[in-house]
């Protein structure tokens, strides 16, 4: 193991001096390892074989930690070494592991519930959208009233329709106490409660239950229910054909996935990835938004995709960044999906 490294312990049974440098540095970004992946990278792009992967891995990971001007200095290099155009500084990849890095824990809101929730979900409110993500632990929630479970699904509501990351612990326990309000209070003046579990069940991709729920809400009020909104997933360009090194084609959607993947939602991530390709013989999946894959995540993660190619399933990665494409590689992903890198511009 190179100096700076993660003890073995954290990268599983992966020996990182069998993989190619590359892999190596995605393994070390995926093992929360930030200083030692840049050194790392910072070295390969000092190599005279100029390999562009490395310099674009790079240009990502100042992105996403914040170093704007060493992000400039290599992106104007990497424009007269290639003659290409770089990525942009606003690209859409979000800035919470920057956050995560300068000050621990910072996108995470401890929901405090002494004088009832509503002020803990406007501070909520202001807290992700200032943030642009935010990771709340649910459990805590030990009660709520139908007005603050409508105030809380309005606010998850706004913000997954601005695709601003909320990443839950402990989900199910609300779930449990939601239902739980319904079946003992059949009656509109709990439908706060029914709008909350219809969200809950919308962003854990769980639409099943939010089918059965709707029919249940319909046949009690007399009244539609909300839509499941299914991302629409659209056909393949020719280009999605040819090998796992094509760009994405601007317009191709997919299943987004946004934020991390880590051993806290990783389940969660399967059981929405399986779900949703139950319905689609073809199963994009959208990872622009998506920053990092954490590596305890990431045989679980790639293990998805095998169960969905053994269901008959063509699959394809949209928009996969630089520093997640080569640890799919490491774990076999690109040998049972179609991956597609993330356009430079």
């Amino acid at each position: 193991m190179r100096p700076g490294g993660p003890p073995q312990n954290e990268m599983m049974a992966y020996d990182i001096e069998e993989v190619p440098q590359l892999q190596e540095a995605a393994a070390l970004y995926a093992a929360d390892h930030l200083d030692a992946a840049q050194s790392l990278l910072s070295k390969a792009v000092q190599d005279k074989s100029g390999n562009a992967q490395a310099w674009l891995m790079l240009l990502d990971l100042y992105k996403i930690r914040n170093l704007k001007k060493e992000f400039e200095d290599l992106a104007m290099t990497y424009t007269v070494k290639f003659e290409r155009s770089p990525p942009t500084w606003n690209q859409e990849t979000p800035q919470a592991e920057a956050r995560k890095e300068a000050r621990p824990n910072s996108d995470f809101f401890n929901f405090q519930g002494k004088d009832g929730l509503l002020q803990d979900i406007l501070k909520f409110t202001e807290f992700a959208n200032r943030l642009g993500s935010a990771r709340t632990d649910l459990a805590k929630i030990k009660a709520i009233t139908s007005d603050e479970a409508d105030a809380l699904a309005k606010t998850l509501l706004d913000l997954r329709k601005r695709n601003v990351p909320i990443r839950f612990n402990n989900v199910t326990t609300l779930i449990d106490m939601l239902k739980k309000i319904i079946g003992e209070n059949p009656s509109k003046d709990f439908l706060g409660a029914w709008a909350l579990l219809f969200e809950l069940y919308q962003r854990e991709g769980r639409q099943s239950e939010f089918e059965d729920l709707g029919l249940e809400y319909a046949m009690g009020f007399e009244m539609s229910p909300p839509s499941w909104e299914a991302v629409p997933v659209q056909a393949p360009s020719a280009d999605a054909e040819q090998a796992n090194e094509t760009e994405a084609p601007a317009t191709l959607q997919g299943y987004p996935l946004r934020g991390s993947v880590s051993l806290e939602n990783v389940a969660h991530v399967q059981q929405q990835l399986i779900h949703h390709g139950a319905s689609n013989r073809e199963v994009h999946i959208n990872m622009a938004a998506l920053q990092r894959i954490d590596f305890s995540a990431a045989g679980i993660f790639a293990d998805t995709f095998s169960k969905l190619a053994s269901a008959g399933k063509k699959i394809v990665l949209i928009d996969v960044n630089e520093l997640i494409f080569p640890l799919l590689e490491a774990f076999g992903v690109h040998r049972v999906a179609v991956l597609l890198r993330r356009k430079a511009q």
